[in-house]
């Protein structure tokens, strides 16, 4: 696939995540799981036109910053946009649709961010400047988490832009194999909290 192929696959991918995300407000919850499942699963194959390489230096780096930043997250975690994280896991839990929404959140979405955002996003734009390319995937990256409405979505937001920066300098210096590692690692820790808080 072409760089120009390659970017328009990219903005496809997240033009229909931010029109899943506002529509989502308005489906039930199935169908909004479902429709994420979906999209996923439409772009999983994307890491195909991705250029695979590994370095174990450049992972153990980036490996200590996303602790670091994981560490901070967890002591500003009071100061954060929660939204209906409290009810939302009870719901989908009651309909059934947990188990899905695990699988995709662990299995597909960390493949799909990194291939979209730094395999594709970030290792297109590095020719025209690093600063740009670390700025605008990770830009990217964060805006399509979180909205920033409020002081604690801004806050919010500022955190997935500093992990968003993390995963690029993790594809950079230590390849995707490196970025998808420490991104499945997050999706991972953030899925056990969300089957947890349905536990409790």
């Amino acid at each position: 696939m072409s760089d120009r192929g390659a970017l328009y696959m990219a903005l496809a991918y997240m033009a229909l995540l931010a029109a899943w995300d506002v529509a989502s407000a308005f489906l039930p919850p199935s169908a909004a799981v479902y429709g994420f499942a979906a999209l996923e699963t439409a772009f999983f194959a994307s890491f195909r036109w991705v250029r695979r390489r590994y370095s174990s230096r450049g992972f153990y780096n980036a490996l200590l910053l996303f602790f670091m930043w994981l560490m901070g997250t967890v002591y500003l975690s009071p100061f954060l946009a929660s939204g209906e994280a409290a009810s939302e896991p009870q719901a989908l839990y009651r309909g059934g649709l947990l188990p899905v929404l695990v699988v995709v959140l662990t299995l597909e979405e960390p493949v799909v961010s990194e291939s979209i955002f730094r395999g594709i996003l970030f290792q297109r734009l590095s020719p025209r400047g690093r600063p740009l390319a670390y700025v605008a995937s990770s830009l990217a990256y964060s805006l399509l988490i979180t909205a920033p409405d409020t002081a604690a979505e801004a806050l919010t937001a500022l955190l997935y832009f500093l992990l968003g920066l993390i995963l690029a300098y993790a594809y950079e210096k230590g390849g995707f194999a490196s970025a998808l590692a420490i991104h499945a690692m997050y999706s991972v820790l953030n899925t056990a909290f969300l089957v947890l808080s349905v536990a409790v």
